[in-house]
């Protein structure tokens, strides 16, 4: 797969993803978002080609980078 992943913050409507990418050619991502009044959480830890699919995909439905 060709492309790019950066490193940083994509948000929208109090949904965060940050992406990392690690010495070991992963990327880690961390999303938070609101869910019933509370904060949720997760991490995961991704190849370059599925962090680039997943980075594209949610800047393609209207995320920014903060």
């Amino acid at each position: 797969m060709g492309g790019v992943v950066y490193s940083g913050k994509l948000k929208s409507l109090g949904h965060i993803l940050t992406f990392k990418i690690l010495d070991d050619d992963t990327v880690k991502i961390s999303e938070s978002y609101t869910q019933k009044n509370s904060i949720k959480s997760k991490t995961t830890k991704v190849s370059i080609d599925e962090g680039i699919a997943i980075q594209t995909k949610y800047i393609k439905s209207g995320y920014s980078f903060t």
